[in-house]
């Protein structure tokens, strides 16, 4: 503790009682009053409060200033800094000890994985929040607050960022074409989307061995939840020829393939989904073969899709069908030539999933028959995107 200026405390008693009448006199015990009223003791204190003031003023002539104060008594320690490789590397805290509070300029940006030494001890890093550091934790150019706790050797950081992009927008974190394990990367909440494989338009023959058009098949269903995880939960995930799921929590089956035995054809019924509390939804059925005896060209029927209310939900959701089938008749020879045509939208990687197939097409010229080649079903999708909030 230091010492005092004043070694001993100055008297507070100046009489404050005073009634009309009273006699002023040097010497107070002269006109029958205390020492206390005389002017003669009123002006020695008026000189010893002056005095003690100069003392006092005079003292600090003796405490250092602020930039001259001992390293283990400052606030806050601003650091030297340098990155080599990956390590970042702090100096200025020699002959310190305890939890204090540093700043240091980064010369360097930080990486996922970056390591850290202390006057070349190695520490390791930590954010208040208790997640791991990720990219760009400071970037080059900036001031760093850190708390470096040297008994514990840790750089302890705030967690890192504020909120750059609007509350509600999705960030997709990982999608799932088969199975797997989803593992939480980090609490918060996520919107999970299942949506079922689309079914296959299979070709068939008739009675004679001829090829003949087939019908479309149906989409996989569809089913979407906003739920929160906690950090390093983990979910079974299925993504088969049968059935996309999350845990027990969504599902949704896949849209069924056409069935054109010979003389049937009939249509791919659309998946069913269950689980959803945002949205579940069965997918469309396929369409029927659609015949034109005056061109003798049956067209495939079309595979299932989804709604522009099931595209709203998701943009994994295409309203557009697979393809579709032509016939183009060649220039240079009495014969025609079947194609189909890929829908753009479809073949999206937003837009994707769960399709039904096409059904092949039939074209007859000349009593000769030719054919165009249906299509599989787009496949399921298990899709889990972070809501950031």
């Amino acid at each position: 503790m230091a010492n005092r200026p004043l070694k001993s405390n100055l008297p507070a008693d100046l009489p404050d009682n005073w009634t009309n009448g009273n006699i002023v006199a040097p010497e107070g015990s002269s006109v029958g009053l205390t020492t206390q009223h005389g002017y003669n003791y009123l002006m020695q204190q008026v000189n010893a409060a002056q005095t003690a003031a100069n003392t006092i003023n005079a003292a600090f002539d003796g405490l250092a200033a602020s930039n001259q104060l001992p390293a283990q008594n400052k606030l806050v320690y601003t650091l030297g800094y340098s990155k080599s490789g990956t390590t970042h590397a702090l100096t200025g805290l020699s002959g310190v000890s305890g939890t204090v509070s540093c700043v240091f300029t980064a010369t360097a940006a930080y990486a996922a994985g970056d390591t850290f030494t202390v006057d070349g001890t190695a520490y390791t890093i930590q954010l208040s929040n208790g997640e791991e550091a990720e990219d760009n934790l400071f970037v080059a150019g900036a001031s760093v607050p850190v708390v470096v706790d040297t008994a514990g050797k840790k750089v302890n950081f705030k967690a890192a960022g504020g909120q750059k992009l609007p509350a509600g927008t999705m960030a997709i974190v990982q999608v799932f074409t088969e199975n797997g394990t989803f593992v939480v990367p980090k609490t918060g909440k996520y919107k999970v989307t299942v949506i079922g494989k689309g079914g296959d338009a299979v070709r068939r023959n008739n009675a004679n061995s001829f090829p003949y058009a087939v019908s479309g098949a149906g989409a996989g269903g569809v089913a979407i939840s906003i739920l929160t995880f906690q950090k390093n939960e983990s979910y079974p995930v299925t993504v088969s020829t049968a059935l996309s799921s999350f845990g027990s929590l969504l599902s949704a089956t896949c849209g069924q393939n056409s069935f054109p035995e010979y003389p049937v054809n009939v249509p791919g019924l659309g998946g069913t989904a269950s689980g959803g509390n945002v949205y579940s939804v069965s997918g469309q059925s396929g369409s029927t073969t659609i015949s034109s005896s005056a061109s003798g060209i049956d067209s495939g029927g079309l595979g299932g899709a989804y709604t522009s209310a099931d595209s709203k939900q998701s943009p994994f959701l295409s309203t557009q069908p697979q393809d579709t089938f032509t016939a183009t008749k060649k220039s240079a020879s009495n014969y025609y030539e079947l194609a189909h045509s890929d829908n753009p939208k479809r073949t999206s990687p937003f837009m994707a999933y769960g399709l039904g197939g096409t059904g092949e097409s039939r074209l007859i010229y000349e009593d000769v028959v030719v054919q165009g080649t249906s299509t599989y079903g787009n496949s399921g999708a298990v899709i889990i995107e972070m809501v950031l909030e």
